[in-house]
C-alpha cells in the first residue's frame, strides 16, 4: 500500500465511539464468537491452512459455483491489489470521492487512472476514456451514497468489454 491503511483507534485511549474507518460493526455483540474461539483452543495454536482450500470448497458447495471461480482473500484490500496487479499498465476509472486503496493499487500496478465526480444516476456516468476497469466503492465510502442495483447491472451491460470492481465491504449484509 502506498498510503497505508489500517485502524489507529489504539491510538486514543477508549474515546472513540464510532469508528467510521472500519467495516467491523461496532454495535454487534461478539460474546458468542469470542465464547467459541476459547472453546476451541486447538484452532487457535495452530497456523491456519497456507491457502484457504477448505473455505472455498465449502462455498463452492453452498453457492453451486464453480471452486476455480471462488476466491478467498485476507480482505478487500487484498482483492483490490490483487486485481490491480492482474490487469497492470491498464486504463481505470474511479470515482471519487471514494476508498483511497483504488487509487494507490493502481498507481503501484502502473494504471492510466480517470478520475470521476461520484454521481446518483449512474446513466449520467460518461465514460470517455474508454476504461478497461471501473472501480465503484458500494456503499461508498466516505459519501455513503449507494447505487440502484438495476442501474449499476444496466450500467455494467452496456460496457461488456469493461470490467466493473464492485466493492461492497461496508454493505450490511441481510
Amino acid at each position: 500500500m502506498i498510503e497505508g491503511h489500517g485502524d489507529d483507534v489504539f491510538r486514543y485511549d477508549g474515546k472513540v465511539r464510532v469508528n467510521f474507518s472500519t467495516n467491523i460493526h461496532q454495535s454487534v455483540d461478539h460474546s458468542g464468537l469470542m465464547s467459541h474461539l476459547a472453546s476451541c483452543p486447538g484452532l487457535l495454536s495452530n497456523y491456519p491452512e497456507p491457502e484457504p482450500f477448505s473455505v472455498e470448497k465449502k462455498l463452492s458447495e453452498i453457492y453451486g459455483i464453480p471452486i476455480d471461480n471462488i476466491l478467498v482473500t485476507n480482505g478487500a484490500t487484498e482483492a483490490i491489489y490483487l486485481i490491480a496487479r492482474k490487469k497492470q499498465g491498464s486504463k481505470s476509472a474511479i470515482e471519487v470521492p471514494t476508498f483511497r486503496e483504488y487509487q494507490d493499487a493502481c498507481a503501484m500496478f502502473g494504471h492510466i487512472v480517470r478520475f470521476l465526480p461520484v454521481c446518483e444516476e449512474l446513466n449520467g456516468i460518461v465514460f470517455d476514456c474508454k476504461p478497461d476497469l471501473v472501480w465503484i466503492c458500494n456503499p461508498n465510502n466516505p459519501t455513503d451514497m449507494v447505487f440502484n442495483r438495476e442501474k449499476l447491472l444496466k450500467l455494467i451491460d452496456s460496457i461488456p468489454e469493461t470490467l466493473f470492481v464492485v466493492d461492497q465491504a461496508y454493505a450490511e449484509s441481510r
